[in-house]
């Protein structure tokens, strides 16, 4: 039996009048009525109404119960509208982590907006491109980019990215590049975790080439800044570069290479009883990042 169910049909009987009146206020057949005021006696193991087929009488343990049953339930009315409200203007401290370039170009911007517009919230945001344990490490939210390893974490899509390969004019005018073929005695800047083996989709036929790597670092702000300095050609993460993309500092290469997407989660420890804070930043950050990346 849901008793706070039961609850509510008591409470309406009493205050209906009877049980037509009570079944027609909750919007069900007198027999559910019947059925609920039955079911919470026998738990009880009381009388709480004494009734005939015109007539209904409170006992007095009917009145006693009346008046914990209001009290319960309008608590749980005020609950429900304190947390109603959170949803709306949600309080509290989020912590979250998220790969440092990423962070840095999307959602650190994203993270200040939705401080300036909801003023209750603080957010402890931490960026490195390590790959932290949420459980242990006590983290509500953490963005991951690419494909996911098996983890009790629940993940949710909210972009796609995919990757260019690009070089400076300075570059193109003094090196010929028409193809990825062309890579493999080009110079080229290697982020580590891209590694040096560049896959290549052109009209549905996938190759691979293995680049010289001119410069090796673990640092995408090094491996763009070579980049621009014309040192090589570069493969990075399009929202990496979109910026020098645009404004012509860097030139795509091959912009028919059918590169797959590679998806941007984020993740968070479990799917139930997430705070409202939580639901309420996730909700908003997927509405406003697919207009970012």
């Amino acid at each position: 039996m849901d008793q706070l169910k039961a609850m509510t049909v008591f409470v309406n009987i009493i205050e209906q009048g009877s049980l037509t009146a009570a079944a027609e206020k909750l919007d069900c057949s007198t027999t559910s009525v019947v059925r609920a005021l039955a079911a919470l006696e026998k738990q009880l193991g009381i009388r709480l109404i004494n009734r005939n087929t015109r007539t209904i009488s409170v006992t007095i343990e009917g009145n006693e119960y009346y008046g914990w049953a209001k009290h319960i339930l309008n608590e749980m009315d005020v609950m429900t509208n304190i947390f109603e409200a959170k949803v709306q203007q949600p309080a509290g401290l989020l912590k979250i982590t998220a790969p440092m370039t990423f962070g840095q170009k999307i959602v650190a911007p994203l993270v200040a907006a939705y401080l300036n517009e909801y003023e209750d919230m603080s957010i402890h945001l931490v960026l490195n491109d390590r790959n932290v344990d949420l459980m242990e490490e006590s983290y509500d939210l953490a963005i991951r980019i690419g494909a996911l390893p098996d983890s009790t974490c629940v993940a949710t899509p909210i972009a796609t990215t995919k990757l260019v390969r690009c070089a400076s004019p300075k570059f193109l005018r003094k090196n010929l590049v028409e193809q990825p073929a062309d890579l493999a005695t080009c110079r080229c800047i290697v982020f580590n975790d891209m590694g040096k083996r560049w896959k290549f989709n052109q009209q549905e036929k996938v190759s691979f080439i293995e680049v010289q790597a001119t410069l090796m670092t673990n640092q995408i702000g090094v491996a763009k800044q070579a980049c621009l300095d014309g040192v090589g050609v570069a493969q990075f993460y399009h929202y990496q570069v979109a910026e020098e993309l645009e404004i012509g500092q860097l030139i795509e290469l091959f912009p028919d290479d059918q590169q797959d997407l590679i998806p941007i989660n984020l993740l968070y420890p479990h799917s139930k009883l997430l705070s409202s804070r939580v639901k309420h930043f996730l909700t908003w950050f997927k509405q406003q990042i697919s207009e970012k990346v």
